[in-house]
């Protein structure tokens, strides 16, 4: 009975500590996309706005303060307001959510992890701006040569959307290696199994020393002769 208990906290302590690993990667990933997201708003808004066009790199990069109360290009900005909130809003935060839950109890690979959690956290500071403000997202940034550009965005559009070219490039390699984004159930189970083993293989030295040398068999044998 002792022995499975050991066992048994031998590999929730393996489990716990896997676990807190990750939740430490999420909050770091999410807090620098997340952080990043939010400064440079703010210094947009604090000096962009009003300010017109400022053009760099011979007009290949713009900054130039807008709001945009639709979605990528503005799609959406005449919806009716409770679809607004349902596509906007709701599923967003839902789809966020679920993303933060999948990364932290899921056994996902490091890489995965970092482009999922990414993603969201590019997600979430848009989202915020929605909630807080009226559905009206900051943009300020442009890039393009000529007449071939992107729409304005910002950085929590650039997380989403190099977070998603790379997670769709991850589970292409990862289908052509026939790997999937979680790591088997095996590495995890073989962790365990160490830790345990090596319980048992303390807890069985003492046991074979004594009869071989000096339990009470031996004893007895050498009292009979």
């Amino acid at each position: 009975m002792i022995l499975l208990l050991e066992q048994g906290g031998s590999a929730m302590a393996t489990v716990d500590k896997a676990f807190w690993k990750r939740l430490g990667l999420v909050a770091a990933v999410f807090a620098l996309n997340y952080g990043l997201d939010r400064v440079t708003k703010l210094i947009a808004e604090a000096t962009l706005r009003g300010a017109g066009t400022r053009s760099y790199l011979g007009g290949c990069f713009l900054l130039v303060y807008t709001q945009n109360d639709g979605a990528f290009l503005s799609m959406g900005s005449l919806w009716p307001l409770a679809l607004k909130y349902a596509v906007f809003i709701v599923l967003p935060l839902a789809v966020c959510l679920y993303g933060l839950w999948y990364c932290l109890f899921r056994r996902l690979r490091t890489s995965w992890t970092v482009i999922i959690v990414t993603i969201i956290a590019g997600g979430v500071g848009n989202l915020q701006d929605r909630v807080f403000n009226s559905f009206h997202v900051v943009d300020f940034m442009n890039f393009g040569i000529g007449n071939f550009r992107t729409g304005i965005l910002n950085v929590g559009d650039m997380s989403v959307t190099f977070g998603a070219i790379a997670l769709a490039i991850a589970v292409f390699l990862a289908d052509r290696r026939g790997e999937s984004g979680t790591l088997p159930d095996s590495e995890g189970a073989g962790k365990a199994g160490k830790a345990s083993g090596g319980a048992q293989g303390q807890a069985g030295k003492p046991g074979t020393k004594g009869g071989a040398k000096g339990g009470p068999g031996g004893r007895d044998s050498r009292a009979g002769r």
